[in-house]
């Protein structure tokens, strides 16, 4: 076998795809088996996609972003809550945006091209496998990434599916990553590929700025580790990277000349160098992510150490090979994640792929050493999704604010503001923004009587701010959060709407000396 510029011996395998696959049933066995399992991942991935409402903190904000695209006209600089917002690079806004365009602003069209890139993982995946190891691999990979949980509202934090199901960067910078790594593998033997490699490379760094760099530092690690094997073309590989860095360079520079200061506060300073310096402070919850992929792969995790064990002792190069990609590609971005300061689950969505697939080629492995592999191979895989199998239920972690939404919409006219108190630690409430559609500030800090004390405003808050201080008119109320409005109103009836989410019937204590709201 020719590999790079050497000719490397490779020992005939019937599970290498260079070897005889005929045992594995043929090619009709291996389309309907991928047809299955893409089956299953595109109904898991879209059932009830649109129903409940958008988590406070990314989805709100990425749904607000991509509306006030559609609104403003201004495609370059993105805008939150009317002013703009410099944070994170545009291209998954835009296409967020593009889908508001065709399907109109909701649920489904705010979350629909996280799952779409997610088919879309599940393809190079199973690409991936195929060339590294045995078809069965890679489509033995998807399964595992499908793992469910009983619990939804918040399950994006450690489970990919979940993840896969809301509006945020880390699926589709996952995405861009695999692609980036599978053209790098390829790559071994047509360095014309490692250019390419540029494309995914930079519309990674279009999707969450830095970190779509992580593919870089993955890339020249592994060449540099497999230096002796493969005859890397490193001129072809710079010039892939250095495409990546000229297809991010554009909208970075025009927004640099646009915003000077504000940019590099905002972009510069804040996103990179402060992240960049959290890796110089001491290191906390060093076993925060281990706890993560334990919920997020099951059972499945604790074999990880025999996946690795098992690369180790291959006598087969390729897959050696393949297995020191996928460690390479799972313990650097783990390593770096560790590091930082700042934690949260979805970070580490970038690994799962690479652990899905050693943990595939693991199992495939010890099938095949004992008769009937292929069918053991399968069953194994089959009680590992089953065992996991929750059917997806709507997370609807912003009800009161989708509830309230109609009232505040009816009341508050389109050219004012709309104020919140106490709603949460983030202010304004990403999910009044997104739901009340009216340009939102914070009431600060003071006490909430000062604030009702002005003419004619408009105030989100929570029942328990509020029940103490009697001041402003209720105007409308959803569970515990309320609509207030402050003086004395004109022209409308102060009458309370009685909104389809309202969780009991008024209490009485809100309303001191008056009884219960009508």
């Amino acid at each position: 076998m020719e590999i790079g510029h050497r000719k490397v011996p490779i020992e005939q395998d019937p599970l290498s795809p260079g070897g005889d696959t005929s045992a594995l049933g043929g090619r009709s066995w291996e389309f309907l088996s991928a047809l299955a399992v893409f089956g299953v991942a595109a109904f898991l991935l879209f059932f009830r996609l649109g129903e409940g409402s958008l988590h406070s903190w990314t989805e709100a904000i990425y749904a607000q972003i991509s509306r006030e695209i559609l609104r403003t006209g201004d495609w370059l600089t993105l805008h939150y809550n009317g002013r703009p917002y410099l944070k994170k690079p545009p291209l998954f806004m835009w296409l967020t945006a593009l889908s508001y365009r065709l399907l109109g602003i909701g649920e489904f069209s705010a979350r629909l091209f996280s799952p779409l890139f997610a088919l879309g993982i599940f393809g190079l995946v199973y690409v991936l496998g195929r060339s590294g190891c045995a078809w069965p691999v890679g489509l033995g990979a998807i399964p595992l990434l499908l793992h469910g949980v009983r619990s939804w509202t918040y399950a994006h934090r450690s489970n990919f599916l979940a993840l896969c199901r809301t509006a945020n960067l880390d699926i589709p910078l996952t995405f861009f990553i695999t692609w980036s790594l599978y053209l790098l593998w390829k790559g071994r033997n047509s360095p014309r590929l490692l250019i390419w490699m540029g494309l995914p490379l930079g519309l990674g760094i279009m999707t969450k700025s830095a970190v779509g760099l992580v593919p870089i530092a993955i890339a020249f690690l592994f060449a540099f580790l497999t230096r002796r094997r493969f005859a890397w073309s490193w001129t072809h590989l710079v010039l892939g990277c250095g495409l990546g860095l000229l297809l991010a360079l554009p909208w970075h520079l025009c927004q640099w000349i646009l915003h000077g200061r504000e940019f590099w506060n905002d972009y510069v300073s804040t996103t990179l160098i402060s992240r960049a310096s959290s890796y110089l402070t001491r290191v906390k919850n060093e076993t925060y992510y281990l706890r993560v992929l334990r919920k997020g792969f099951g059972p499945a995790i604790f074999l990880a150490p025999l996946a690795l064990v098992q690369i180790l002792r291959s006598r087969l190069p390729q897959e050696r090979d393949f297995g020191l990609l996928l460690v390479t590609w799972s313990a650097l971005p783990l390593l770096l994640f560790t590091l930082s300061r700042d934690k949260n689950g979805w970070y580490i969505a970038p690994i799962y792929p690479a652990m899905a697939l050693l943990l595939a080629l693991l199992l495939w492995r010890m099938a095949c050493r004992i008769p009937k592999g292929t069918w053991a191979y399968a069953v194994i895989i089959f009680l590992l999704f089953a065992t996991s199998l929750h059917f997806p239920a709507p997370a609807d972690p912003s009800r009161e604010a989708k509830a309230l939404a109609p009232c505040i919409q009816r009341w508050v006219p389109p050219g004012q503001t709309l104020y919140e108190y106490g709603l949460g630690f983030v202010t304004p409430d990403p999910k009044l923004v997104f739901y009340a559609d009216r340009m939102t500030r914070s009431a600060g800090r003071r006490p909430l009587s000062a604030v009702l004390s002005q003419d004619d405003l408009f105030l989100v808050t929570t029942t328990r701010h509020w029940k103490n201080t009697g001041a402003g008119k209720l105007l409308c109320r959803s569970g515990e959060w309320i609509l207030l409005r402050s003086g004395e109103p004109s022209g409308k009836s102060l009458q309370p709407l009685r909104l389809l989410e309202r969780s009991a019937t008024d209490d009485p204590s809100l309303h001191p000396g008056q009884g219960a709201a009508p």
